[in-house]
């Protein structure tokens, strides 16, 4: 009887070995597997707002191949290809240090990881919108899902594709007032801004009468992160007293004429030929504010 149970026992354990061994396998070959079909991103790549204002001054044409993602770029200035490689669950991009449209190439990677993001659960704009502030000098692809590394005077960027990013906070990402300081004397006296954070774009001119006019413009939506942005806006020019003040009395985003100090109109809707129209897309909502005095 003894020698039966070790016998069986001997068995079961021979085939639980087994089984974990294929098992980890199993495992092992998955994890390896392609997880996405790149053809999946070509659509709302071009969806993307990034994409869409880059197109307003670049011809853009995207392919996608088995392992390969080519985004070519030109204009009557400039031309270049963006390629894109995928390696088991890996997408990178190499930019050489001196390459003329490291920025554009930027920006078109920032679309490409969106689209990226979106497919994984992030919702739209959240990746680019995060990683204009994002420390990816020290990201890991373990730890962040993204990482950057430098090889011959080439920097190599490298994402995860099939990983939600969780990059913090989108509703903490607006214009600081540590942002603002070098603008404070545009933002004051007559001068020009323009500039973004992540989907949030800033915007300042003067008009042919002599009036400041400045714009918050954010994708999709106007959220609370224009809503602070225009607060530390106002503190920059005003001061903290009266960024207080008006907080107080306009404790959200509305159409007013404020104090007799500005107005501010919420959705503005400009003519074809004003500059923060082209500067933006259809999905931008606009916020207005002309300074009186």
């Amino acid at each position: 009887m003894k020698k039966k149970m070790l016998f069986i026992t001997i068995v079961v354990i021979i085939l639980l070995t087994i089984l974990y061994g294929l098992g980890y396998k199993k495992a092992m070959t998955k994890e390896k597997e392609k997880p996405i079909d790149l053809n999946t991103l070509k659509p709302l790549i071009e969806q993307d707002d990034n994409y869409i204002l880059t197109s307003k001054y670049y011809e853009l044409n995207t392919t996608v191949k088995k392992d390969q993602i080519k985004i070519v770029f030109k204009n009557d200035e400039h031309q270049g290809t963006l390629k894109g490689l995928l390696n088991d669950d890996v997408l990178s991009f190499e930019i050489k240090n001196n390459d003329a449209n490291a920025l554009i190439k930027a920006s078109l990677i920032y679309t490409i990881v969106d689209s990226l993001g979106q497919i994984n659960g992030n919702d739209k704009g959240y990746v680019s919108s995060m990683l204009s502030n994002y420390d990816l000098t020290s990201s890991t692809l373990d730890k962040d899902g993204i990482e950057l590394s430098s090889d011959d005077k080439t920097n190599i960027y490298e994402f995860k594709t099939n990983y939600k990013f969780k990059l913090g906070d989108i509703k903490k990402n607006y214009y600081k007032l540590k942002d603002l300081k070098e603008y404070k004397e545009s933002l004051t006296n007559e001068g020009f801004i323009q500039t973004t954070k992540g989907n949030l774009i800033l915007y300042k001119d003067t008009d042919y009468q002599g009036k400041n006019i400045i714009y918050l413009c954010e994708s999709n939506k106007l959220t609370s992160r224009t809503y602070h942005s225009l607060l530390n806006i106002i503190e920059t020019i005003y001061g903290k007293e009266y960024k207080n003040t008006f907080k107080e009395n306009y404790p959200k985003l509305t159409t007013a004429l404020v104090l007799d100090k500005f107005d501010i109109t919420l959705f503005y809707q400009p003519s074809l030929d004003e500059v923060i129209k082209k500067i933006t897309t259809d999905n931008y909502k606009i916020l207005k504010i002309t300074i009186n005095n």
